[in-house]
């Protein structure tokens, strides 16, 4: 009887020191009570291990402690050109971007809003696009023309005015995506140069016979 009485006790001393754990994981609740008293332990004996990556934040709770599990999210971020692959923490797409130190403008275009929750295998992008008035000059190709002379030999071909490639400066508003000119749009434009067309005399009459 004092064994069986020793055992009681000891069992009931041993339960006054267990801790009842409220586990979030994402929309999964777990409770769970065990001894032990680090919370990382405590995931792995819940079944919830933690991955590389992943975090988690502890509350005292009446009766217990609360344990939420944040579980990185795999992300790809274009920046720019540039893409990273990196990890979220229950954040949002401004709060990722902050801790990655990258830096956003006004001309700064993003695929999701600031205040998005950054989610597992989001794809973000952040394009700089910037919109310029340029003035530049541009070339116009010069047409080619072909005359038939019989008096020439068939294939044979003559130059009779060469050409020359005429001259635009024009003034548009040209938009840059990360740098690279995606869009075009022409104001105004002013002839520098006519182009000139080249006129090419092709033979037509009947092929030389070699003599040797």
């Amino acid at each position: 009887s004092l064994i069986l009485v020793l055992s009681l006790t000891a069992l009931l001393s041993q339960t006054v020191f267990a801790t009842t754990y409220v586990i979030s994981d994402g929309d999964r609740v777990v409770t769970y009570t065990s001894f032990a008293t680090d919370p990382e332990e405590v995931l792995h004996r819940a079944g919830l291990p933690l991955e590389e990556h992943d975090t988690y934040t502890t509350e005292a709770m009446d009766g217990g402690a609360a344990i939420t599990v944040n579980r990185a999210q795999h992300v790809t971020v274009h920046y720019r050109g540039q893409t990273l692959e990196v990890t979220g923490q229950g954040e949002t797409v401004g709060q990722l971007l902050s801790r990655l130190g990258l830096e956003l403008t006004e001309e700064d275009v993003l695929s999701h809003a600031p205040e998005d929750t950054v989610c597992d295998d989001m794809v973000l992008t952040v394009k700089q696009v910037v919109t310029r008035r340029e003035t530049f000059s541009a070339i116009v190709a010069h047409e080619t023309q072909y005359r038939e002379a019989p008096e020439l030999p068939a294939g044979k071909e003559t130059v009779l005015i060469p050409g020359q490639d005429g001259e635009l400066l024009r003034t548009a508003d040209i938009t840059y995506v990360n740098g690279q000119a995606t869009r075009q749009m022409i104001l105004s434009e002013t002839t520098l140069r006519q182009p000139v067309t080249e006129v090419i005399s092709v033979g037509t009459g009947e092929e030389t016979a070699d003599i040797s």
